[in-house]
């Protein structure tokens, strides 16, 4: 996850089971020294809320348009019994 640092315990065991269960060899490098700013943290987070806000006005604009089914339609259908 970004911003905070790396899951060791987690990356660990990926790399023994890689290790272990499929013979690969495993080279990890983990730079937990490296940040980025807050002003640019800040600026991805706003995009991605922006980003959200018009992926879920598109839903709510997908959903009036389109006709709802009558009550009927949504009703389970009645069980028909067979005639002899």
């Amino acid at each position: 996850m970004r911003d905070h640092k790396a899951d060791t315990w987690s990356n660990d065991r990926l790399s023994l089971a890689l290790r272990l269960e499929l013979g690969l060899n495993v080279c990890r490098v983990i730079d937990n020294a490296t940040r980025r700013s807050f002003a640019e943290a800040e600026a991805e987070r706003y995009e991605k809320a922006e980003d959200r806000a018009d992926r879920f006005a598109e839903y709510g604009a997908n959903a009036t348009s389109t006709p709802r089914r009558s009550r009927s339609a949504r009703r389970p259908a009645r069980r028909l019994e067979p005639r002899c």
